[in-house]
């Protein structure tokens, strides 16, 4: 099992096909992060995306 630990994932439209080629490549859990409200919120739809292989980290950039 391999895990993404840092994944801008709200940078991509298409979340089904990113997670879909993670898996083809034994990526089975993909960390989404966040910097800023805007992007926190767009990891959290991407986790509803695909629950199971999303997990999410808020976080706020200081800059």
């Amino acid at each position: 099992m391999l895990v993404d630990v840092h994944c801008h994932i709200d940078e991509y439209e298409d979340v089904k096909s990113i997670v879909k080629r993670a898996l083809e490549h034994e990526v089975t859990v993909i960390i989404g992060v966040g910097s800023d409200p805007e992007s926190n919120e767009a990891v959290l739809q991407a986790m509803s995306i695909a629950p199971q292989n999303i997990r999410v980290c808020i976080g706020y950039h200081p800059w």
